[in-house]
């Protein structure tokens, strides 16, 4: 019976998803930008002239899970437009995760709060204005504060009032011993109905009669989406990238269903839902941005994953991100082992290929760790670790980088302007008062603080070079940031350049750059921090050697801009399909009379299809 019921599951879940394909297949293809499948499997962001699209950016931010906040990043646009342009300034990234609330949206039934709305839509334009992409997100963490009560150690955030009524839910509690606020996913009876409910689509008693749990999620949806549609500019709807529709889903309980059935027959059908109400509301050229089950890419080691290791019984279609998150949870736990190089190399190469499997772009929307760890907990040595993990995969012998490696665009958590000055209430408790650090759940993440003018982590983490366009396919990059200093002090230097068995740029910051060139109407477009735009650069193509001192420049085939308090490199698409490369590093690391012996061995490794990068 149990064989019987599972090939039906299966079955009906192909066909609608085949339906839900073919009805939105057409329109995804007039995006602003598309999707398209490269060598070795993977897949990429294609803009309108051809090149490939990277992202780099930010969480803004935790303060959308504040009452005293509105439920939005910003208490007001004159916050949102010093905030955001000294984000932009400061680090050139070129997109942020946008958090909202579904209380925000939605405080009642049949009711929608158009006034947030409003505010939303201003701060938005903010950032639009200050040149950011952005990735709309509706965020929850254990589903709903309202799941707590005025003397609980922790606090939620995400849904109404109204859609947990307190008549239908135990009281709410963690156990006798409750680690983390997280724990409440896996203990917390209140929480974890709650969750089953939304997947399940149960029926809620509403003062307007009963209605469905997750019909009502995307009713209000629907408005949203269309007040943002008419209330941005055709040129301003333009930098909204897509929704991520719920922030970490927490199963709550399989009741009865295996991690891959309910991979396919409860997350994966409601993102087919939202692909459906996203293209009835004008946003076919949006993509949905699917997170996998929480739990999914966790090094934990005792839970079992649902989204991820290969479950789904058919591609998705078109229209969809495979949006992971990554934290080192056994690091945050039981793990004393240091991070070392290469340590996340293997967790990133585990997301590309996930993502290869659903046919989509990966894309790393949150990743971060506590401030003032040590050890193991390590924060900028876990940092940077990620960082490298995003841009890296290494030979089977671990000594340099694969030729091709994939570059993940990612959001790091958080950039938070009100860190450490806060006002919020736990759960309207006048003798919790939340001011210090992110003011939830004792959460410490923020990398700036003192209202974004410091930084709580290493400067040479947050201001980092990065590619945002690639006029053919990018085979791989790597950023070396020139040591990074752990808590006591100590700086790691993780990559050179080795070729030959001669060593350059050992312990030196440097920007490399291969990629398959390809003639289009337009260029690379490659930013880079102002601290390393400090002094005097040399750049290093297979064409030419060029010297940089800190004006805008012209040089032959490339130019350099300020741009805030970095720069952008901008270099001319080729008039032929070739292969390209760029090395930037400080002009005094490289001794002029050695330049062209370096030029002339990175054309010989290049051609051989060999990274010079080396992590040895």
């Amino acid at each position: 019976m149990y064989k019987y019921r599972s090939f039906m599951n299966k079955f009906l879940y192909i066909v609608l998803a085949f339906l839900s394909t073919m009805l939105h297949a057409e329109t995804i293809s007039d995006s602003m930008l598309s999707v398209t499948q490269r060598e070795g499997g993977h897949w990429n962001f294609i803009d309108h002239y051809g090149r490939e699209v990277y992202w780099r950016g930010f969480n803004v931010s935790g303060s959308t899970k504040h009452v005293e906040k509105g439920f939005k990043p910003f208490r007001s646009v004159s916050d949102a437009k010093k905030a955001l342009k000294q984000l932009k300034d400061k680090t050139g990234t070129n997109i942020i995760r946008f958090l909202i609330a579904w209380e925000g949206v939605h405080p009642a039934v049949d009711r929608i709060d158009y006034g947030y709305l409003a505010d939303v839509v201003a701060q938005i334009k903010v950032a639009i204005d200050n040149g950011f992409f952005v990735l709309v997100d509706y965020h929850q963490d254990l589903y709903a504060r309202h799941l707590f009560n005025e003397g609980s150690w922790h606090t939620g955030n995400g849904a109404p009032a109204w859609i947990v009524p307190t008549d239908e839910y135990p009281t709410e509690y963690c156990g006798i011993v409750c680690v983390s606020w997280s724990q409440h996913n896996l203990t917390n009876e209140a929480v974890r109905l709650a969750f089953r409910r939304f997947w399940e689509n149960s029926a809620v008693n509403t003062e307007k009669g009963e209605r469905y749990v997750q019909d009502e999620y995307l009713w209000q949806l629907e408005k949203v989406l269309q007040f943002l549609k008419e209330n941005l500019s055709t040129d301003e709807f333009g930098y909204i990238v897509g929704l991520d529709p719920f922030n970490e889903p927490v199963d709550g309980g399989m009741n009865g269903l295996t991690a891959e059935e309910w991979d396919n027959l409860r997350l994966w059908p409601f993102y087919q839902r939202v692909r459906s109400v996203m293209d009835e509301s004008g946003w076919q050229a949006r993509w949905v941005f699917a997170e996998p089950l929480v739990f999914w890419n966790t090094n934990v080691g005792f839970i079992t994953p649902a989204t991820g290791g290969h479950h789904l019984w058919q591609s998705p279609g078109q229209g969809f991100v495979f949006n992971s998150h990554f934290y080192d949870a056994a690091r945050m736990s039981w793990n004393l082992s240091k991070v070392k190089n290469k340590t996340y190399v293997d967790s990133f190469q585990e997301i590309v290929e996930e993502a290869d499997f659903l046919k989509m772009p990966p894309f790393v929307s949150e990743f971060g760790m506590w401030l003032h760890g040590k050890g193991s907990k390590d924060t900028n040595r876990m940092l940077q670790g990620i960082y490298q993990g995003l841009s890296t995969q290494v030979t089977e012998e671990g000594t340099r980088q694969v030729f091709y490696s994939p570059f993940i665009s990612s959001t790091q958590w958080h950039w938070d302007y009100y860190y450490g000055n806060h006002h919020e209430l736990q759960n309207f408790n006048s003798n919790k008062l939340m001011q210090t650090k992110d003011a939830w759940n004792d959460e410490d993440f923020s990398v700036v603080a003192d209202w974004g003018k410091t930084y709580n982590v290493a400067q040479k983490l947050i201001e980092r070079a990065y590619p945002r366009r690639i006029p053919g396919q990018l085979q791989h990059f790597y950023f070396a940031e020139g040591g990074i200093p752990n808590t006591k002090g100590k700086k790691a230097y993780w990559a050179s350049i080795k070729l030959n068995d001669q060593v350059w740029l050992e312990n030196k910051p440097f920007v490399w750059l291969t990629w398959y060139g390809k003639p289009l109407n337009a260029g690379l477009e490659l930013y880079l921090p102002g601290w390393f735009m400090g002094k005097p650069l040399v750049l290093i193509t297979e064409d030419s050697i060029e010297n940089w001192n800190g004006e805008y420049s012209q040089l032959s085939d490339i130019s350099i801009m300020t741009e805030g308090q970095g720069g952008r490199v901008y270099r001319y698409a080729p008039t032929e399909e070739r292969m390209q490369f760029i090395l930037i590093a400080p002009a005094e690391t490289i001794p002029t009379e050695q330049r062209n012996l370096l030029q002339l061995q990175l054309r010989n490794s290049i051609h051989q299809r060999v990274s010079p990068v080396s992590f040895q």
